[in-house]
């Protein structure tokens, strides 16, 4: 079980800074590796979808596109997809990409709260992982499977004005449990608050369950 826990602890990690799996691709146009990254969905431009990737931190973001159009998603969605590159194109650098696969991961814009209300955001959640790619704090946990589960994070308006103003991360779900639980990616749009000239980073309240876990994780500009 530690062994299972720990390679899903990299899952999350994988996505924002690494390739996380290879495979042969039946295509003569194409190399044989497969990756996988957390991205943005930028929108669509002529034929072509577009993404943005960044790894962890303050990585350069990467622009990806790909010959196909992306309906019913709005910009701004963070998605993972699997993909493949061209012979001539390096991963890591912008260019056209080969769209494999795509899917949606909850994403959540930071609200101000009183600090009561913010306070009160504490739904227990067992992180794998938890790390920011420029404006976003990533967080990978397991959690039950719940139809209708819901993310928030929550800024409380008392510590706006501090060096490190300090934001909660939870989650919701409707009554009933199925019993069954998974890893659960989910994606915290905080540019509003690191965006401010004057701090020095931001706490991110979870209430983490995980033993080797902690209940506040600080990013630094």
């Amino acid at each position: 079980m530690k062994a299972i826990q720990q390679h899903l602890s990299l899952i999350l990690l994988a996505l924002v800074s690494a390739i996380i799996s290879t495979s042969c691709i039946n295509d003569d146009n194409s190399n044989d590796i497969t990756y996988s990254n957390l991205v943005t969905y930028t929108g669509n431009i002529g034929t072509n979808a577009y993404f943005e990737y960044q790894g962890e931190n303050d990585a350069k973001p990467v622009t990806l596109y790909t010959n196909r159009i992306l309906s019913g998603i709005s910009e701004g969605q963070r998605m993972v997809i699997m993909y493949s590159l061209e012979n001539e194109n390096q991963y890591g650098k912008d260019g056209y990409i080969q769209l494999l696969t795509y899917s949606s991961v909850p994403t959540v814009t930071v609200r101000t709260a009183t600090t009561s209300e913010a306070q009160a955001a504490n739904e227990p959640m067992y992180l794998y992982a938890i790390a920011r790619t420029g404006k976003y704090i990533n967080i990978d946990a397991n959690l039950p499977l719940i139809e209708g589960r819901t993310f928030s994070i929550l800024a409380d308006e008392a510590t706006l004005h501090s060096e490190m103003p300090e934001l909660y991360v939870t989650t919701k779900t409707p009554s009933g449990n199925t019993g069954l639980n998974e890893s659960t990616l989910a994606s915290f749009d905080i540019s509003s608050i690191w965006n401010m000239a004057d701090i020095r980073g931001v706490k991110i309240h979870v209430n983490d369950i995980n033993p080797s876990g902690k209940k506040v994780y600080e990013f630094t500009k």
